[in-house]
């Protein structure tokens, strides 16, 4: 399988973690950091569990695919951008191209619409993993309401499009919370 190497979180913010003591778990896992969710301006009580690497299949499952969907678009991904004569994927655009790698996955697959039909079967074939199921099925009246103004897919789409932009502003959230609590303590001072 073909190595990472796009850092989700960049060696500047790591230190800046490492020297604010506020990173939460900076686990010696070589494919997850767990940290604080203010630092990264989550509304969440848990560490938030992020993937090391962009391009990677815990990348693929934190915006929303199961293991084994996750492997195949990784796998699609990287077989498209390492044949003979084409560009590696060490350039951050080249891995921001992976999730319409993602969304390409949901592509000839079943799809449901109505309240009747089969969300929650539909969003599984996708690929799309439990949590993300749950969240696009909630049976919140606000929520069902609002879900059927569009298709599983759709809905399945945005959350991937969602995902993806959270987790590319990781590094730079991180950054600007650190800088700004630095600055908040020398004002003090």
């Amino acid at each position: 399988m073909f190595g990472s190497t796009i850092h989700t979180i960049s060696d500047e913010a790591l230190r800046m973690l490492e020297e604010s003591q506020m990173a939460g778990t900076l686990s010696s896992d070589q494919r997850i950091r767990r940290l604080r969710p203010e630092i990264l301006g989550a509304c969440s009580n848990e560490e938030i569990e992020v993937p090391v690497f962009l391009d990677s299949v815990e990348a693929i499952r934190f915006i929303g695919f199961k293991k084994e969907a996750a492997e195949q678009i990784l796998q699609c991904f990287h077989a498209a951008y390492n044949e003979k004569g084409k560009t590696k994927t060490t350039d951050p655009l080249i891995v921001h191209d992976l999730t319409s790698f993602a969304k390409g996955h949901l592509e000839g697959k079943g799809n449901a619409w109505l309240p009747d039909h089969d969300w929650n079967g539909s969003l599984k074939a996708m690929g799309i993993r439990k949590r993300t199921r749950q969240g696009i099925c909630s049976e919140d009246p606000e929520v069902s309401c609002v879900r059927f103004t569009n298709s599983a897919k759709t809905w399945a789409r945005e959350t991937i499009e969602d995902m993806w932009i959270f987790l590319t502003a990781i590094d730079k959230n991180i950054k600007r919370y650190l800088r700004r609590i630095q600055s908040d303590v020398q004002r003090t001072n």
